[in-house]
């Protein structure tokens, strides 16, 4: 297991975890940078999901402490690509080496534009609905190493690079991947969507473990789980009430939430499932059902929704919102 957080110099320490493991590594204060660790894991190479660790906070080289350290999540750079079209290696098994084959830099640069901006995008949501204290640094130009890929131009000739630069090709820079405009739009646009929809703190408790019902005096359940066919989307195994990717978090009065970026278009089931058990799911009502075959439907109309899961244990009610603002 390598640790997926470069440390730019030795300065403080802190504990950083990503799913069962947990790692020290130093840290530069006030920041620190991680690489966007993806799962590629299926046979279509436009498809690169985040799941990324976080830092747990510590004492910086200043003197001042805190829960979770501020940090930036970058598409990183170690070689550029590792196959060749000589090598003939079917897609199952290329989704497993590296990114789709490539480090993150040559497998973002290697999309087609409107691919590469939908990445983008997915990535600048997904780090500010998942860890308030990061933020997505820009792959402005950095090395594609071993990978040349064909530059667009802007009429002035062209030709094959190793270097990515986000720049859109014009008169004054007539070589370019063309994702300028979506930074900047990313950049003007984000707003309060950090405020509006963001999650606890990766290193947060679920909460809830000694929350009751006011009225009937009954416990409320320790662990409370999304699920349904969206969850492959958000690094789960999909339909599975006991993954605790999608487990929602306690927020007080009953309710738990949970939100999530759906990185493409679709028609999606879904329904909770308190204590993570398939005896008592909850849906397209507040009828408790057994079994996982009753779900309700989310029609998604566009790539990168946020979504906000919002269910209340005192009445069992289930409610979904697509979040806007950026």
């Amino acid at each position: 297991m390598q640790n997926s957080c470069k440390a730019w110099y030795r300065a403080a320490r802190c504990t950083y975890t990503w799913g069962q493991y947990k790692w020290e590594a130093a840290v530069r204060s006030p920041f620190h940078a991680i690489f966007a660790h993806a799962d590629s894991g299926c046979a279509w190479d436009k498809l690169a999901l985040i799941q990324e660790g976080f830092s747990e906070g510590g004492v910086t080289p200043s003197g001042w402490s805190c829960d979770s350290l501020p940090m930036l999540l970058e598409l990183d750079n170690w070689g550029g690509q590792f196959f060749s079209k000589e090598d003939d290696i079917p897609n199952e098994r290329r989704a497993w080496q590296e990114w789709w084959g490539y480090d993150q830099i040559a497998w973002f640069a290697s999309q087609d534009e409107e691919s590469r901006n939908q990445f983008l995008e997915y990535a600048f949501k997904w780090t500010a609905v998942n860890n308030a204290n990061a933020y997505m640094q820009m792959p402005i130009r950095r090395t594609l190493g071993s990978c040349h890929i064909q530059m667009p131009s802007s009429g002035f000739g062209g030709g094959s690079s190793n270097c990515y630069q986000a720049n859109r090709a014009g008169e004054g820079c007539p070589l370019g991947f063309g994702q300028e405009e979506t930074i900047k739009w990313l950049w003007q646009s984000e707003g309060d969507l950090r405020q509006k929809a963001g999650n606890p703190l990766p290193n947060s408790p679920y909460g809830a473990e000694n929350s009751y019902d006011p009225e009937t005096g009954i416990k409320l359940p320790g662990r409370v789980i999304l699920y349904g066919s969206f969850q492959h989307h958000v690094g789960a195994i999909s339909n599975d009430s006991n993954n605790e990717t999608t487990r929602m978090y306690y927020i007080g009065n009953g309710i738990y939430r949970r939100a999530m970026v759906l990185p493409f278009e679709g028609s999606y089931t879904y329904a909770v499932a308190p204590y993570g058990t398939l005896s008592s799911t909850y849906s397209i009502d507040r009828y408790p059902r057994s079994g996982s075959s009753t779900k309700a439907t989310l029609n998604v109309e566009k790539d990168n929704t946020v979504v906000e899961f919002r269910f209340n244990a005192y009445n069992n009610e289930f409610t979904t919102t697509i979040i806007e603002g950026l």
